[in-house]
């Protein structure tokens, strides 16, 4: 019988597998499909990590804690697994010279943690990063920003790779890809699980705790929580600037990561520099949009290439985004277009505990498109739970599903 079985190895999972093996628990990590695949939500090269947050302060110690673990799996790995560059937040400024919605509830968190951020009016923006396009013409109010020095890069595949080979290091920690939950059963003192193995094949193992941290596919194995989760279908594109005025622009040494709200575009727009230390793809810039609403019923249905309409959105995307000037004609000409999913709650909060009291199953879920930066926080969590810890140091009350308990009925 194992200690614990985690059921999806992507950021949340390989981190709970780490840290399971760091406890010593005799542990099984399961994978639908093959570790460091794209069809989640857990890829993309290179994501935003920002301490001063506006979705929730409550967030803000579990990133700390997630920092110390990305740097000490560098320590562990060898690698560079990520790069501080620094994060700026854009929005129309308001009349009454007070800060727009997203950059107040981000100075917010700055202000309760200490973290150092610096506002910037509409001329020091233009002044600091001509890489942007700051000429909208929808709107009477000009972007203003808030930058946040201590943000940047985190590089997801090498993250995820670097954690299950530390889990893997232990000898009672193993993984088995290509494999799925067929069903699962709580009995009185374990969790019986039926596997079924990319050949069809059946297995019925055992586990004193079973942790689901399935991303887009968390509402077929949680049915409880499914009401309260939509699969959306996301998409990043990558712009090659080696023809650009200035290349080295948009590197990490001289560009932020970045989030704009326009009203030019119904829904944020995301994007982060060239990663100079990404030696085939150092050139490559890269701009995301963020909660489009393209729902998936399931997400086994996301098909890895996109549609002409989809590639018309990304122009767009790229237009408003960047400063064409300088990007010339590469600016809508992209080296790969990706869809990534994101598993959505009603309130963009995340779905965290055990199912019901007394539950030996414990679940992440609904990580809304801001989850990798914390994934080992998260995973942390899930490991505590198997190994019989005391949660309540990571206070995640205000991520229970009992927030949504009357929302249904």
């Amino acid at each position: 019988m194992y200690d614990a079985v985690v059921v999806g190895l992507g950021g949340v999972g390989s981190f709970a597998l780490r840290a399971l093996a760091k406890g010593g628990a005799r542990s099984l990590g399961i994978e639908r499909f093959s570790k460091g695949h794209t069809w989640g939500s857990s890829h993309g090269k290179t994501r935003i990590y920002r301490r001063a947050y506006y979705e929730h302060p409550s967030y803000v110690p579990w990133i700390e804690y997630s920092i110390q673990q990305f740097q000490q799996l560098e320590n562990y790995c060898g690698d560079s697994l990520m790069q501080e560059c620094g994060t700026l937040l854009m929005a129309p400024g308001n009349v009454d010279g007070s800060l727009p919605p997203r950059l107040q509830a981000s100075y917010d968190s700055a202000e309760k943690y200490g973290i150092p951020v610096e506002f910037m009016s509409n001329s020091n923006l233009r002044n600091r990063f001509p890489q942007f396009n700051f000429d909208d013409t929808t709107s009477n109010h000009p972007l203003v920003g808030l930058y946040e020095p201590g943000g940047g890069i985190l590089r997801p595949e090498l993250i995820i790779d670097a954690a299950l080979k530390e889990a893997e290091q232990h000898s009672q920690t193993s993984i088995r890809e290509e494999t799925t939950v067929v069903s699962y059963e709580e009995l009185e003192s374990y969790v019986e699980i039926l596997l079924r193995s990319g050949d069809g094949e059946n297995e019925a193992i055992q586990t004193k705790a079973l942790l689901i941290s399935a991303g887009g596919w968390a509402g077929q194995l949680l049915p409880s929580w499914s009401p309260h989760l939509r699969v959306l279908r996301q998409l990043s594109a990558w712009i090659d600037v080696s023809s650009a005025t200035d290349p080295n622009l948009y590197s990490y040494k001289n560009m932020p990561t970045w989030v704009m709200d326009t009203p030019a575009w119904p829904f944020p727009l995301y994007g982060l520099p060239c990663d100079s230390d990404d030696h085939g793809h150092k050139h490559w810039l890269k701009v995301g949009v963020h909660g489009r609403e393209d729902v998936l019923q399931d997400a086994s249905n996301n098909p890895i290439h996109v549609s002409g309409l989809e590639l018309e959105e990304m122009v767009s995307a790229s237009l408003l985004s960047y400063n064409q000037s300088l990007l010339g004609a590469q600016g809508t000409l992209f080296k790969m277009v990706l869809p990534c999913l994101y598993t959505m709650t009603p309130d963009s909060n995340y779905l965290i505990g055990p199912l019901r009291e007394n539950s030996r199953v414990f679940a992440v879920a609904g990580l809304s498109g801001h989850g990798f930066k914390m994934t080992p926080a998260l995973g942390a969590m899930m490991a505590d739970f198997a190994l019989g810890k005391n949660l309540d140091a990571w206070h995640f009350e205000f991520c229970s599903p009992e927030r949504f308990r009357f929302m249904h009925m």
